[in-house]
């Protein structure tokens, strides 16, 4: 009758191991080369408990990377040149981990145990430091000694063997999935395999956004990026019916919640901001609108100053409680603080290559397309009368521009007034004339679509609730003929 946990005995100073498999998988290793090269692809010599079987194991290594063929006289040899040979019980000890294979049949089931326990192992003496830390020093911020600590118990766990390859035919399958989405949502009228951006010009190009795709909207300050990531983040929630994470590093998450009930009620921010303006028409819309976002899945976090770190934990958190999580925004790359392995000495380009690469493994971890929010430099507004955004023009532009899957751009002309742009520059009368007060016509630039087609969506945007629409037919027909005559504006 097995006993009950009250029962059975605990050793602290114990930490899980199995002398068996890790004989096992180092004898294999003496006895066939496909065994061989299996194990090197799976386990490292820390995965091995006892100190004599990683001094074996780096012998095989070794070996191995030297050309030379792996066997019990060539393993001997090398531990016999650390001197070790006599200290892990010589030839002798060889041949006894060579006697436990019976069958390479096996193999697999050892080489998990090892790993296992490697990772029980990791995971115990993780745990054990927390719990040292938390006992011994002073912790000045909760929030930030818990990120870290699920940070290190996370990828203390994480490293358990999955195999490498994927065969043709599961990939296969995957892709015949995908394209008979695609076929369904064609038919639907919709061109989305992905998290529907909520506006038809775009998802031609983009499909929507991807999972584990990380889309950059670029822009300088006041273009209208955050409008634009809230309202891609409210069409997720109300006409893609998904959850959606959204990482405010620069605004309040109640200015958050104000510009999309702005957006949603079509009623003036500064109006919703001085609510003693509003009419009984407006605080309706505004009331209905509340209740609106209140029913839309989107969570905010508008932690100041976060590390990235601390942004995955929370994402990861949020996945495991609502698993209909399928987007997240984060706001912006420049606010992203350094994490703790970026050295001192690292400049800012390496901060930003650090963050936006963390952003893409995180994106491909979870399966989820993340929108990421970046401020482009100076450059674009000193290129003459052409202020069209290039992907030189993003801020540390060499990492950013290679991790990114999709990257946008936002360019208003009326951005450019003509009081600081050069003589005779009239995009902006050109381009919104005939346009209500607080309307302007703008250009959302797929520079860069490593999926799909770049492009222009022609789009309208309401300064005054920050909202996005599609430009009318008639629109589009006038501005084609206000880009024969203004070559500033073409595509």
């Amino acid at each position: 009758m097995p006993r009950s946990r009250s029962e059975v005995n605990y050793d602290p100073t114990h930490l899980p191991h199995s002398d068996g498999a890790e004989m096992f998988v180092l004898g294999a290793c003496m006895l066939s080369k496909a065994s061989l090269l299996t194990v090197l692809s799976s386990l490292q010599e820390s995965d091995f408990y006892q100190t004599a079987h990683q001094q074996i194991y780096r012998a095989i290594y070794l070996l191995n990377e030297d050309n030379v063929d792996v066997d019990l006289h060539a393993v001997s040899e090398k531990l016999d040149s650390f001197h070790v040979l006599d200290s892990i019980g010589g030839p002798d000890y060889l041949n006894e981990c060579c006697d436990t294979v019976t069958s390479t049949a096996n193999l697999d089931f050892n080489i998990s145990l090892v790993n296992n326990n490697a990772v029980l192992r990791n995971m115990l003496t993780v745990t054990r430091d927390i719990d040292y830390r938390a006992g011994t020093e002073e912790i000045d911020d909760l929030d930030i000694f818990i990120a870290d600590s699920e940070k290190e118990i996370r990828n203390a766990a994480e490293k358990r063997t999955s195999p490498y390859f994927s065969s043709a035919s599961e990939i296969a399958n995957e892709v015949q999935k995908e394209i008979i989405s695609l076929e369904n949502s064609v038919q639907a009228d919709e061109d989305v395999i992905g998290v529907n951006t909520g506006f038809k010009s775009l998802n031609k190009l983009t499909q929507g956004f991807k999972d584990s795709e990380v889309t950059i909207i670029g822009a300088r300050p006041s273009m209208g990026k955050t409008a634009l990531a809230l309202n891609f983040a409210y069409n997720a929630a109300t006409i893609g019916k998904v959850s959606v994470a959204i990482f405010s590093l620069e605004m309040d998450k109640k200015q958050l919640v104000r510009r999309l009930v702005a957006s949603d009620s079509h009623v003036n921010l500064t109006d919703i901001n001085n609510a003693a303006k509003l009419n009984t028409n407006d605080r309706n819309k505004v009331y209905a609108s509340l209740n609106a976002v209140a029913n839309a899945p989107i969570y905010i976090d508008d932690t100041p100053g976060q590390r990235m770190s601390e942004i995955e934990n929370k994402a990861k958190k949020l996945k495991a409680s609502d698993p209909n999580l399928d987007l997240i925004v984060i706001d912006y790359l420049g606010l992203i603080a350094p994490d703790k392995t970026t050295r001192s000495s690292d400049n800012r380009q390496e901060e930003v290559r650090k963050a936006s690469l963390a952003v893409k493994n995180l994106a491909r971890e979870m399966h989820v397309p993340i929108i990421l929010i970046c401020q482009l430099n100076r450059s674009v507004d000193d290129r003459g009368r052409d202020h069209r955004p290039q992907l030189s023009d993003l801020r540390e532009s060499g990492a950013i521009e290679q991790d990114a899957d999709v990257v946008m751009f936002l360019y208003r002309s009326d951005y450019y007034d003509r009081s600081t742009s050069k003589k005779g520059d009239n995009d902006a009368e050109s381009y919104n004339q005939g346009l209500p007060p607080g309307m302007s016509y703008t250009d959302l630039i797929v520079a860069k679509n490593r999926n799909g087609e770049t492009g222009t969506v022609h789009l309208f945007f309401s300064k005054n609730y920050g909202k996005f629409q599609p430009a009318s037919k008639e629109v589009e027909e006038r501005m084609e003929e206000v880009r024969k005559t203004n070559p500033y504006g073409e595509d």
